[in-house]
């Protein structure tokens, strides 16, 4: 088994009933609407086998409806890569790869999100692939290295 750590970021979370400025859904809630939703059942498809992940939205706020969009969070991103030292940072949807030029130090993919309509079962099937290959070889990701802490002489 695999020690390996994947990060995916999902654009904003929503649900009916959500409060203007409501922020930071209760996880244990969140996480079992995800994986009961079409984004949590598609998301499944893009994970390697024997590898631990963690799945967060990019912004802090909740949504009252799916179309409307939150503006990803720079400083909460930072602090969950901080704190869960993924091997890959996975950015699902437009919003949360708005992140993938202000991350630093770790390997960064961009796919699209789970939901989106064009998606298949090639593609997800494919997806996997790409960050397996990620995480064993560092293939195919953007690496934003700090100038003072560059593997480059």
């Amino acid at each position: 088994m695999s020690s390996s750590k994947v990060l995916f970021v999902l654009q904003n979370a929503w649900r009916h009933g959500a409060s203007p400025g409501e922020r930071d859904w209760d996880d244990e809630t969140w996480e079992l609407a995800l994986w009961q939703c079409q984004t949590g059942k598609r998301l499944r498809e893009y994970i390697p086998d024997g590898v631990a992940f963690k799945v967060i939205n990019a912004s802090r706020e909740v949504a009252n409806e799916g179309k409307t969009v939150r503006r990803a969070d720079l400083d909460h991103v930072t602090l969950v890569v901080r704190q869960y030292s993924p091997d890959v940072v996975v950015l699902l949807g437009v919003e949360a790869q708005r992140l993938r030029r202000e991350l630093y130090d770790v390997r960064i993919l961009s796919m699209a999100h789970p939901c989106w309509r064009e998606l298949s079962k090639v593609i997800t099937a494919a997806y996997r692939e790409d960050i397996d290959l990620a995480i064993t070889t560092g293939a195919g990701c953007l690496v934003n290295w700090r100038r003072d802490r560059s593997p480059a002489p």
